[in-house]
């Protein structure tokens, strides 16, 4: 309910009697009325003070209340109108809504519009307030939505800003590091090539303990090449979009086999590989992943008398995913999440050779793959590496 005492309401009305009774009646519940004689005086009031509701005579004089309805129309800003009339027309009550009467009531004693229209003002009032609440509801959500967009298009902005200044960094970086290589690979390879002519040309010249460290020295200075041109490989798959096309993983898991056979024909090693598993991948990386995964397994199960390396596939939790598993030496568990840490090796010393760089890269591959890779292994048991990649759909 509309506390009344703070309704204004202007009533324009011809009828000084009938003016005066509603006057009366309307301030005897709380309500301010001002009255109007006509449409000209009732606009003209409207033009100098607000009011809440507009209480409006369908026959006056000169201006009547379908013209001030019309004049009301053109101002946005103007007070609801209840239309009274003395002639129960219907056609008058829908000429009045359609232009802007928010009520309508018959000038009937009998019928009791007296008693009514305070209810019927309350009613407009309440109409009044939703309306008001509606449009401050829909202004707001305008607000939000016009500042949702601005934050997207300053999002957007940052993001391509950010976006071209890593890629500007990534280009800038991998100038670095060929031109670090270059830089570091050639004093390197110096230091080799004169441990060797040394040994060549002077070792009996020197004794045991000197020959033994020109050897060192050489063995130190090509692993460190080594380690620059990993390097180098591995940030350089940081930033390649991979190439996608089908790749049988069978196929190039026996040539990787062969490949390693060939090298150390005189270690025995029964390798098993499942046919017909085809992935779609980028062909030169997913090699450099199996080359890793294979070399691994061979390095660590080559000294034993029955090594057995397996290429294999299974699903797991759901999902298919391709497994190398290994009779090796195996490793803690507990210590795996080493291994896929840059220069980590669980396994030191001369008889393992590497860099610790291998299954970080293996890793880096198959996360630019949109897979994942992850071992289960004991010590003296062997390894298994499972990962995942886009099979090619039948």
């Amino acid at each position: 309910m509309v506390e009344n005492k703070s309704v204004r309401i202007l009533y324009m009305e011809d009828d000084a009697g009938l003016a005066r009774l509603l006057q009366r009646k309307l301030q005897r519940q709380s309500f301010s009325v001002e009255i109007a004689r006509n449409g000209d005086d009732g606009l003209a009031t409207l033009g100098k003070a607000p009011f809440d509701v507009v209480l409006l005579d369908y026959s006056m004089p000169s201006c009547d209340g379908i013209d001030v309805l019309r004049i009301m129309a053109e101002c946005k800003t103007s007070p609801p109108v209840i239309m009274l009339t003395g002639r129960g027309n219907e056609k008058i009550a829908v000429e009045a809504l359609q232009l802007g009467a928010s009520d309508y009531i018959v000038k009937d004693v009998d019928m009791g519009y007296l008693e009514l229209l305070p209810v019927v003002i309350d009613q407009v009032l309440q109409k009044q307030q939703l309306i008001r609440e509606r449009e401050q509801m829909l202004k707001a959500l305008q607000e939000s939505e016009d500042r949702y967009r601005r934050l997207s298009a300053q999002l957007e902005r940052m993001v391509l800003e950010r976006t071209e200044d890593l890629q500007t960094s990534n280009r800038e970086l991998e100038v670095f590091c060929y031109s670090v290589s270059h830089d570091l690979s050639a004093p390197l390879r110096t230091i080799n090539g004169f441990s060797e002519v040394l040994l060549e040309e002077y070792g009996d010249r020197l004794d045991n303990a000197g020959r033994r460290c020109l050897s060192k020295i050489g063995a130190a200075a090509t692993r460190m090449v080594q380690l620059i041109d990993a390097l180098l490989d591995l940030s350089t798959m940081a930033t390649d979009e991979p190439r996608l096309e089908p790749v049988n993983l069978s196929d190039l898991a026996g040539e990787i086999a062969q490949e390693l056979h060939d090298l150390e024909q005189q270690h025995k090693v029964d390798v098993r590989i499942t046919g017909g598993m085809e992935v779609e991948g980028d062909p030169a990386l997913l090699r450099v992943m199996m080359e890793n995964l294979l070399g691994n397994a061979w390095k660590f199960s080559r000294t034993l008398p029955d090594a057995c390396i397996e290429f294999g596939k299974s699903f797991q939790n759901g999902e298919m995913a391709y497994y190398v598993r290994d009779n090796g030496i195996g490793f803690d568990l507990g210590n795996s999440g080493k291994l896929i840490e840059l220069f980590q090796r669980l396994h030191l010393g001369d008889e393992f050779k590497g860099i610790g760089i291998g299954l970080a890269t293996v890793q880096r591959i198959v996360e630019r793959h949109n897979g994942r890779i992850w071992a289960e292994s004991e010590v003296g048991k062997g390894a298994t590496f499972y990962f995942t990649l886009s099979p090619i759909a039948n």
